[in-house]
């Protein structure tokens, strides 16, 4: 062994060594490289021959002893292990969750043999110990047998019986896992100062690498499953928006199954569409791949055949794959589209006009679409998939891209895009093969019923029939030799398919069977082989496999091409290839093979027959399969799948440990005779000398069924890591089994743990990244100070945002989907709001796809401006729902409202116009709007449509100018109204629906719980309505409705919830105890009349609707309550007063007892207090981690006192302990009552503590522990429940750390990347430690998130709000801006980026190109003094500006600027004004005037081009 570490000193001098900078050859760099690691320092310690110290030892005994220890160092190797870990898990190559399990496979078995050595060694000093005359502690003899050897006396040898030293050595082994698992039974325990050392050690050791097991488990399926839970998102929203806007279910299902085939595809890494899954590689080596996948479809086009390879490399990485399912259209017959499709992988249709014929199939290599790209005109057929299919498709654009590159090619396209004679040359042949083809189709396939055929169309099928009479059906038999025919005669001539209903319920059967049998089959081995009944349902089990076989034979499939393959002999072959072998040895009749060896049922016999069943445990293959297939799925939410998943793993982890630990200590018996080690319990002989003889339980007498329950709480108490101790290991093979079964236990349990949190953590990784762009957005504000009322509505608006979309972008909700099922969908959307406006009514349908695909989901608040007059606006709205205002430019005067189905912004959309109106969401407002530039890429492909829309809008605008100078000088009929709103007569006449004598709002505008709404009451004169009048404002007065949001609301809510945490304490208590205090039912009832108080207040509380709508009428409000499943029906029944029946009769601890009975009615409200935590972590303005602990706590405590509680209560029901619980063997059971203590309840309610919180934290001392069947039951239940809450409660805090650190741990892998580069490029130290700082301090400031896109999400006019609040002030203070109207001061502030800089950081330098100006936010900047860039000519403080000829001129900068502090800038681009400029031309020319006037000799001095030149106006 020492030569190999020798000649692993010299493989590694000689072994390339691969750097991010390379890799090291030459012998001189390896070793340098080698040396001057740590690697080498101990590899050097692990090959000291530290042993030849041993040499000087002249004792025999002791010189072994000395050479054994001090070969020690050789350990020190274990870091080449891992190390190799480490290396393997930054290879991508592997599959890192099979890496780790091996690696903590190493780790544990390796850590636990050390921790046993060393445990052994404690106790025997030469490794050699052996009880008979070595005298001890408690009396007993120890012997060695060897003279030399020597034992410590009273360790923990003492203690068990082993007779060799591999016993000796299971024994340690054993010690160590229980002790590294935290089980410690306590039945091996240290004795001694150095024993109990070393098992605080191998606690620590164990806790710290089981704990990093289970995080290492969690990361690994929190990443694997990361991509999963984001598509899922996104896939939720989609359903969410297509049922929000009413979307057919067939149209709906569409949409669904493509993105779920999309996902099955790219695992959500990639969309077709958009950027490419290689996207990152060098741009040759894309184009090798891309030209390897697509030579065989593209290079095979006439089209391109003849085009150089060079062309087609760089076109094949343009085109874009889609996937389609049978029956979807690819492109539709008249639609106009630049697009060309190329088939890779499955089979198309080519459809007759009337789309009830199949007029041709085309398959891999073929292609359509070539007129739409090259010529723009309409399609000529409608194509349709008739499998599962590939299609890449090549885009106008795209091809135009690449043609740039080729002129020659580019030119022959263009030649042949404008000869029209070919185009209608084209056209002819198509249409006369169309009719050729329908020809050939109505007299050949007068009744085409093929699978092909058919597939589009709506279909339940679940079987397909063959004509056995066909060739396509006989001709796959006759090719067989003679055994396939005579086993082909067996086969149905059906297939299953695999997608159909029959397919799916018969798998759920078979998988519930493989459940069911898991559970019978090791019963039937372990307890009751001689259960006629279960040996009967066991075979009825069997008889449902061997159908289940015989269908697998006919099961349909999807190929290598994803086409379904359905004939009965291809199934049946591709079964025998896969799953056969397997299923026929799950199944295989093995007691049969027992039966012919053994001939008999005497004895055991029954029992070996029984046991050699367990082959049928093969089936729970197909258990995680099924439960992968369910969770591998987009379309479904899979929490629950995976709660059930754990569930049943859970249950046949426990039955199976259970089933092992009594198998192990009562196998069957092989021999006639029982031997005498054996003793006889019910139908079993066991061992003597194991844990069925040495319990305090009288296990001899006991039922099969109670020994089966007492297995279990062993099982539970182990693999939950509880190990009270009083069932344990007594021999070798028990030893084995239990630390076997430690280790899996605290696996299993931690791998339950890790996918719950990587679950957690996962599902609120959206949130905790829109919770991150939240606080930026407050810290933003606050850092610019910017005014209450703005920094509301800012908030407002984005915690509006997460309710409706809940952080997902509503305008990328269908990426990804093809052009032909978007153009659907979109158009089924909006077609109706299209068709209203009469610019577009009447028009093409390919035109209003095309506007369709356009068009955008926008969301307001109730009292957001939708458009500013004299604001610049290029969008159309739509509104889909609630209602807007047309104001005056102050806000005050309404001039119009506008409802869903209404329209407005039609004349800016078309010509780029100032708003001649401001309009405001009264409600909160769900629009589409539409943009100038989608309108004018629509119209390129419609030049008539264009034609028409213009003149429409022409004269639509000559109206509106009409009418405005009609208006002009009108005061009493300011009419001012949107630009292009359609008329509406009964708008105009139609009074807002009135609730209680208000509106309709929502939003910031609901009342205050102060602000009460009182319908209008008629005052009625005369005495005899005065009592009338009376009871009409009582019940007038209480129609107010308070806001949900209120300090008032809130407050009650917290403190009911609190009462509700203590009433549950105090009804738990003194029912299960049955203590009497006045104090406790005078706290109860006060708080049964704060609950009633509640039910009163919540008939007036506001509810919001799924839009975000605060309902504001009384009677809508209070029947919502009435009506709502968990409202006033819940609070009735968690308050009826039931305690009041326990007046009826008795004496007095009758009647206590009842009314305690009675009383847990009140418990009901626990699912109110659910719901107050449920709804608090969904707020957004909290600290979500602090809610969570809050939460966790109460639920932590009111678990244990409930658990407690019970404990107690099945031991002591009403007050009177059980002679057999754990009660009497802890000294609380009294013959008579009044011998109890005074703290008698108090001293038991401490010790049912204490044993429920080691019980549930799986401490488990074992000092109270269970002794009756039930208890022995319900501690296994609080074992798993506590497994199961900490898991949950860990796994919650794991997550919400991980995701509240999320932005902090991106930041830092961007920074170790950025000093990885420096170090690379060995830059200057302390250039790095600036650039490091620069980052520390991006952090400190922002948390590294972007300032400037912060707000791009938000509506246009609250950004401009926001800017213009921000930057109105620096932008006012530039002469060039001076004059300008408010409008363009707020475009222009949305152009305004933040730049920050350290403390004598250069912001710019003499000489330097620069067209931005700079405006100083908050700092001092120094002006420096020429080329002299350390004298300070001049200081610039907050507001000012520098610069602002580089905006105007092409000129270098004059001046050095250097940052003197921190310092916050404001940027502005020449680009980004110029941007802005280009609608206010007015403001340009008095900027180019102004520059001039200040600028100009300058200028021209240097000859600087202006960046603003004359130009003329077009009006």
């Amino acid at each position: 062994m020492d030569f190999i570490l020798f000649c692993d000193i010299f493989v590694r001098l000689r072994t390339a060594v691969v750097t991010p900078n390379g890799t090291y050859k030459d012998f001189k760099s390896i070793r340098d490289h080698y040396v001057n690691s740590w690697g080498f320092v101990v590899d050097v310690l692990a090959v000291l021959p530290l042993d030849l110290i041993c040499l000087y030892t002249q004792d025999t005994d002791d010189r072994t002893i000395a050479l054994y220890r001090l070969r020690l160092n050789r350990l020190v190797k274990y870091w080449r292990i891992l190390d190799y870990f480490k290396n393997l898990e930054k290879d991508l190559n592997v599959k890192i969750g099979t890496i780790r399990v091996f690696k903590f496979v190493i780790n544990i078995s390796l850590l636990s043999h050390w921790s046993a050595c060393f445990w052994y060694i404690v106790a025997c000093i030469t490794g050699m110990c052996r009880k008979d005359l070595c005298p001890s502690s408690d009396g007993l003899q120890f012997v060695l047998t060897d003279p030399g050897d020597s034992c410590n006396e009273g360790t923990w040898v003492d203690q068990v019986n082993a007779t060799s030293p591999f016993e000796e050595y299971v024994s340690a082994l054993y010690w160590a896992a229980a002790t590294m698992t935290s089980t410690g039974y306590g039945d091996i325990s240290a004795h001694t100062t150095v024993a109990r050392f070393i098992s605080v050690v191998a606690m620590l050791v164990g806790l710290l690498l089981y704990g990093y097991c289970l995080s290492s488990i969690a990361a690994t399926l929190a990443n694997s499953d990361a991509p999963r839970v984001g598509f899922q998102e996104k896939l939720f929203a989609v359903q969410e928006f297509m049922k929000d806007h009413g979307l057919s279910n067939d149209l709906t299902n569409r949409v669904i199954n493509y993105l779920s085939l999309v996902f099955r595809k790219h695992r959500g890494e990639a969309m077709p569409g958009g950027e490419l899954l290689m996207h990152d590689m060098p741009i040759r080596l894309q184009q090798d791949v891309a030209f390897e996948d697509a030579k065989n479809t593209i290079g095979q086009v006439p089209l391109f055949q003849d085009c150089d390879e060079a062309f087609i490399r760089m076109l094949a990485l343009q085109t874009h794959a889609y996937l389609f399912t049978p029956g979807d259209v690819i492109v539709y017959e008249g639609d106009m589209g630049r697009e060309m499709y190329f088939i890779r992988r499955g089979t198309c249709e080519i459809m007759s006009k009337d789309m009830t014929r199949v007029v041709s199939t085309i398959g891999p290599g073929h292609y359509f679409g070539e007129v739409g790209l090259i010529f723009g005109d309409y399609r000529t057929a409608t194509v349709r998939a008739a499998s599962y299919c590939e299609v890449l498709m090549l885009q106008r654009p795209a091809l135009d891209e690449v043609l740039d590159h080729f002129p020659l090619i580019a030119k022959q396209f263009k030649e042949a895009a404008e000869n029209k004679n070919h185009l209608l040359d084209l056209q002819k042949a198509c249409k006369q093969k169309e009719k050729q083809e329908v020809r050939t189709a109505a007299s050949v396939l007068d009744e085409d019923s093929s699978y092909e055929a058919t597939v589009h169309k709506p279909s339940d099928a679940s079987v397909k029939v063959f004509d056995v009479n066909t060739d396509d059906y006989l001709n796959p038999f006759r090719e067989l030799n003679i055994f396939g025919r005579i086993f082909s005669k067996l086969l149905m001539s059906r297939a299953l398919l695999s997608d159909g209903k029959y397919c799916k319920w018969w798998e759920i059967l078979r998988v519930a069977v493989a459940l069911i049998s898991t559970f019978t089959i090791t019963l039937q081995a372990c307890f009751l082989h001689t259960d006629v009944a279960l040996w009967g349902f066991n075979y009825f089990l069997d008889i449902i496999c061997y159908v289940d076989m015989y269908l697998k034979f006919h099961m349909a499939f999807n190929n290598s091409n994803s086409v379904q393959v359905t004939h009965p002999l291809s199934t049946a072959k591709h079964y025998l290839r896969t799953n056969f072998v397997l299923d026929l040895l799950a199944i295989f009749p093995t007691e049969l093979i027992a039966y012919a060896v053994l001939r008999t049922f005497s004895g055991d016999s029954v029992h070996i027959y029984a046991l050699v069943r367990v082959n049928r445990l093969l089936q729970l293959y197909r258990v995680p399969l099924a439960f992968n297939y369910l969770e591998s799925g987009v379309e479904r939410e899979t929490d629950s799948i995976r709660k059930v998943k754990f569930l049943f793993y859970l249950l046949i982890f426990i039955h199976l440990l259970a089933c092992a630990w009594y198998f192990n200590a009562c196998p069957p018996i092989t021999t006639t005779d029982v031997p005498a080690d054996r003793f006889k319990t019910n139908i079993h002989y066991c061992y003597t000398n194991s844990w069925t003889n040495y319990t305090a339980l009288d296990f001899r007498t006991k039922s099969i069924g109670v020994q089966y329950i007492i297995s279990l709480y062993w099982a539970s108490a182990t693999g939950a890591s509880v190990g009270y101790g009083d069932i344990h290991a007594n021999n070798v093979n028990e030893m084995v089994l239990a630390l076997l079964s430690m280790i899996m236990g605290i696996v299993f349990f931690g791998y339950i743990i890790a996918s719950v949190a990587a679950s957690l953590a996962n599902a609120d990784a959206q949130r905790a990244r829109y919770q991150e762009k939240l606080t930026a957005v407050k810290r933003y504000l606050k850092d610019h100070q910017s005014n209450k009322n703005l920094e509301q509505r800012v908030i407002t608006y984005y915690n509006y945002l997460w309710l409706r979309n809940k952080g997902v972008d509503p305008d990328s909700l269908f990426d990804g989907l093809p052009l032909s099922l978007k153009a659907d969908v979109t158009l089924n959307l909006y077609q109706e709001m299209i068709n209203k406006v009469p610019l577009f009514q009447d028009k093409e349908v390919g035109f209003q796809k095309m506007l369709s695909m356009c068009m955008r989901p926008v969301l307001f608040l109730s009292g957001e401006y939708v458009v500013r007059k004299f604001d610049f606006g290029k969008e159309m709205f739509f509104i889909h729902r609630g209602i807007v205002e047309v104001v005056s430019e102050d806000g005050c005067t309404v001039y119009d409202t506008m409802e869903s189905g209404r329209y407005f912004g039609e004349i800016s959309l078309v010509f780029s116009c100032p708003r001649t109106a401001s309009i405001r969401a009264r409600t909160n407002v769900d629009m589409f709007t539409l943009n100038k530039g989608s309108l004018d890429a629509a119209l390129t492909h419609y030049p008539p449509i264009k034609e028409s829309i213009y003149k429409v809008a022409e004269e639509r605008i000559n109206a509106v100018r009409k009418r405005s100078k009609a208006h002009i000088g009108s005061l009493k009929k300011p009419e001012e109204k949107a630009e292009g709103a359609t008329p509406d007569a009964e708008t105009e006449d139609k009074k807002d629906k009135q609730a209680n004598g208000k509106a309709t709002s929502a939003g910031p505008t609901i009342l205050e719980e102060t602000s009460i709404e009182i319908d209008e009451v008629q005052t009625v004169s005369g005495r005899c309505c005065i009592t009338r009048n009376y009871l009409q404002w009582f019940l007038d007065s209480n129609r107010f409705v308070l806001n949900p949001d209120s300090k008032f609301v809130v407050g009650l809510k917290r403190v009911t919830s609190f009462l509700i945490f203590l009433t549950t304490w105090t009804i738990l208590y003194q029912a299960c105890f049955q203590v009497s205090s006045n104090y406790i039912l005078v706290f109860s009832y006060v708080s049964e009349a704060v609950f009633v108080f509640e039910i009163y207040v919540k008939f007036h509380v506001s509810c919001a609707n799924e839009y975000g709508d605060l309902e504001r009428d009384f009677n809508k409000v209070y029947k919502s309550y009435l009506k709502k499943k968990s409202g006033f029906i819940l609070d009735v029944v968690a308050a009826l007063p039931l305690d009041i029946l326990a007046l009826a009769g008795g004496d007095n601890k009758q009647k206590f007892l009842a009314l305690t009975i009675l009383r847990l009615i009140h418990l009901v409200r626990l699912y109110r207090l659910s719901e107050f935590f449920k709804s608090w972590e969904t707020e957004l303005n909290i600290n979500v981690f602090h809610v969570r602990m809050t939460k966790f706590f109460v639920i932590l405590v009111i678990v244990i006192h409930f658990f407690a509680s019970l404990w107690y209560l099945l031991a002591c029901p009403n007050k009177k302990c059980k002679k057999e619980s754990w009660a009497a063997y802890n000294g609380y059971y009294y013959e008579n009552p009044e011998d109890k203590p005074k703290m008698y309840e108090l001293y038991v309610y401490c010790d049912c503590i204490y044993w429920c919180v080691a019980t549930l934290t799986s401490t488990g001392y074992g000092d109270i522990h269970a002794y009756s069947t039930v208890e022995m039951v319900f501690a296994s239940f609080v074992m798993v429940a506590g497994q199961v809450l900490f898991g949950s409660i860990l796994g919650n805090i794991a997550s919400t750390l991980a995701n509240a650190d999320s932005g902090r741990v991106s930041y830092e892998e961007k920074l170790d990347a950025i000093k990885n580069q420096m170090k690379d490029q060995k830059l200057p130290s302390k250039l790095r430690n600036r650039v490091i700082s620069y980052f520390d301090y991006l952090w400190a400031r922002h948390n590294g998130v972007d300032q400037y896109t912060l707000f791009h999400d938000a509506q246009y006019c609250l950004q401009t709000d926001i800017g213009f609040t921000i930057n109105k002030g620096l932008l006012t203070k530039v002469e060039i801006f001076k004059s300008a109207e408010d409008s363009f001061l707020r475009a222009l502030s949305l152009m305004l980026r933040p730049v920050l800089f350290m403390p004598n950081d250069f912001i710019v330098r003499q000489g330097d190109v620069g067209d931005e100006m700079y405006f100083i936010y908050r700092g001092t900047v120094e002006i420096m003094e020429g080329k002299n860039e350390k004298k300070v000519s001049k200081l610039l403080l907050e507001g000012d500006h520098f610069d602002d000829i580089n905006l105007l001129y092409d000129v270098p900068r004059r001046r050095s600027v250097r940052a003197r502090t921190h310092v916050d800038l404001h940027a502005l681009s020449c680009k980004d004004l110029k941007s802005v400029l280009e609608q206010f031309t007015s403001v340009r020319t008095a900027i180019r005037d102004i520059g001039r006037n200040k600028y100009w000799d300058y200028a021209t001095s240097v000859g600087a081009q202006e960046h603003f030149p004359s130009q003329e106006t077009t009006v």
